[in-house]
């Protein structure tokens, strides 16, 4: 909903700065709803058990999972993903594209490359279908028989083969598998700031939603804080009593005070 509205509320300003509309913007003083987070992903066991069930029963897709899991690649990011973005020897990724376009926010990103993941996409590229742009994960169109990047209107089903491993299905069990890299990667003692980086956040406030998951990280730096404290051995409490209270006791005060 807050989504319709926000959209809606840009198509207004657009009409009325070009022209085609002459009157105020309806949606400026509609409440909008508040957006909730939520965060679904795999424990590790439940992403360990589908690598595995991947591996065995779908090795063409096996891949595109790991890529999911160990580079927290997003779905049109991977369906973009070209032989010639991945730099073995440098160890890294270049997301240049989103299926034929640029990745959300407009940017390129690079990440470091898992070596794990560099094992297993090594030796994809041995089985990997050849096309002319050089996808790593091309689909089969089943009309021409053709390979060929992903449209935005096409899943793989994922969801089934979850179920077939024993793990939960959430509602968007792609989105989910990125959820699960940045959370492993928090509750291991992953920095936030990197976290965005590696996630290609152009804003803090989309990655601080995996905060909570490093409570280890937090604490410690909680920890740096510190404050001095004031020496307390001397505390005048009545000038007619004639005493000082120190850190061991009341002591005779002195002549002259």
């Amino acid at each position: 909903m807050a989504q319709t509205l926000a959209t809606l509320s840009r198509i207004y300003t657009w009409a009325n700065k070009v022209g085609l509309l002459a009157c105020p913007n309806p949606i400026a003083g509609c409440e909008r709803p508040h957006a909730v987070c939520s965060v679904d992903y795999l424990s590790r066991k439940e992403a360990g058990a589908l690598l595995e069930h991947y591996e065995k029963l779908a090795p063409a897709v096996y891949p595109m999972v790991a890529a999911a899991l160990l580079a927290g690649l997003r779905k049109g990011e991977l369906y973009g993903l070209r032989w010639c973005d991945i730099a073995f020897d440098a160890g890294r990724i270049d997301v240049h594209r989103s299926y034929l376009g640029l990745p959300k926010g407009g940017k390129s990103r690079h990440l470091p490359l898992h070596p794990h993941l560099a094992a297993i996409l090594q030796r994809w590229r041995n089985e990997c279908p050849a096309t002319e742009e050089g996808l790593v994960f091309p689909v089969e169109d089943r009309r021409s028989g053709r390979h060929r990047t992903g449209r935005r209107d096409e899943t793989r089903d994922l969801a089934e083969l979850l179920r077939a491993a024993g793990c939960h299905v959430p509602l968007k069990p792609w989105h989910c598998l990125r959820h699960t890299f940045a959370s492993h990667f928090m509750m291991a003692g992953g920095n936030i700031l990197t976290l965005q980086k590696l996630l290609g956040h152009s804003d803090l406030k989309m990655t601080m939603v995996y905060a909570h998951l490093a409570p280890d990280f937090l604490a410690t730096e909680v920890a740096r804080l510190s404050f001095e404290v004031p020496s307390a051995e001397i505390t005048y409490l009545d000038d007619a009593r004639g005493f000082r209270v120190g850190a061991r006791g009341a002591t005779p005060r002195p002549p002259g005070f």
